[in-house]
């Protein structure tokens, strides 16, 4: 297989399996642009998503170990707790911390894919719930690529497309049907039209951090760790919260929304010093 012209990159949560494969299953199999899928899983999950979509449609589909090159015609799915990223023309895993919550998240691949494939990037939002794929959405719309939703009336859970449709300037807003022929008209435009992929756009300079260098090994690891568990708890209590006020329990509702956003504001404050800590050792 070649190497890819253009790149499609997928975002889906709850309900997003069937709409998955009915999206790959409607890609041509001389498709010029890789697809890369990120579906919310949950972290000791051993998905079947490659095999399934392989099952679906002309194209093969796999968990790319980490550093693969990336080809045409190659669906390429995010395993569990790792976030699927394009670094160039490789893919890459990450361990970094969760993002809304998920690790694989779909707005890391975005935005990656954004920064390295600039104008031939599609980026797609599918069925699911929560805000993640909308801030991705908008990278891939800065940096010239197109942005594209499932029609939230269609999807079983409709929230996650919503957001990107009423958020993302220029989003297409399909059934799941007609998002395969429109991916494969926008990747054969681009291949016809030559562009070429751009620089990636340059990373912010590091911060000097005095002292942070001399920390014992493995705390960033430790951070991570820790950033993890503050963000399953602020989604943990965020569903307890929800549950409660169902029930009518509004004091029980506010000690869980209290709890949720305090641990939400320390894994903030986790996660920004373990960029501190990447500056400092660059």
């Amino acid at each position: 297989m070649a190497a890819p012209r253009a790149v499609v990159v997928v975002g889906a949560s709850a309900g997003g399996v069937e709409a998955l494969r009915t999206l790959i299953a409607g890609l041509p199999a001389g498709l010029p642009a890789a697809v890369c899928v990120t579906l919310h899983i949950p972290p000791t999950m051993v998905s079947a998503l490659p095999r399934i979509l392989s099952r679906a449609g002309a194209l093969p589909a796999s968990h790319p170990p980490d550093g693969a090159p990336l080809l045409a015609g190659h669906v390429y799915v995010a395993p569990a707790d790792r976030h699927l990223l394009l670094d160039g023309d490789h893919v890459r895993l990450s361990p970094d911390p969760q993002e809304h919550g998920h690790r694989p998240a779909i707005d890391p691949l975005f935005r990656s894919a954004a920064r390295h494939w600039g104008p031939l990037v599609a980026g797609v939002v599918l069925s699911g719930s929560g805000d993640d794929g909308t801030g991705g959405l908008r990278a891939v719309v800065a940096r010239g690529g197109a942005a594209f939703a499932q029609a939230p009336q269609e999807a079983l859970f409709p929230r996650m497309p919503r957001n990107a449709a009423e958020r993302v300037s220029g989003c297409h807003v399909l059934p799941v049907a007609r998002l395969a022929p429109a991916l494969a008209a926008f990747a054969a435009a681009v291949a016809g039209a030559g562009v070429t992929r751009p620089d990636p756009l340059p990373t912010e300079p590091p911060r000097p951090v005095p002292g942070l260098p001399d920390l014992p090994a493995g705390v960033t690891d430790a951070l991570r760790v820790a950033v993890r568990s503050l963000e399953e708890k602020a989604e943990l209590s965020e569903r307890m919260s929800a549950t409660a006020l169902d029930r009518g329990s509004v004091t029980t509702a506010e000690r869980y929304q209290r709890a949720g956003a305090e641990a939400s504001r320390a894994g903030a404050v986790i996660r920004e010093l373990i960029i501190r800590i990447g500056a400092a050792g660059q």
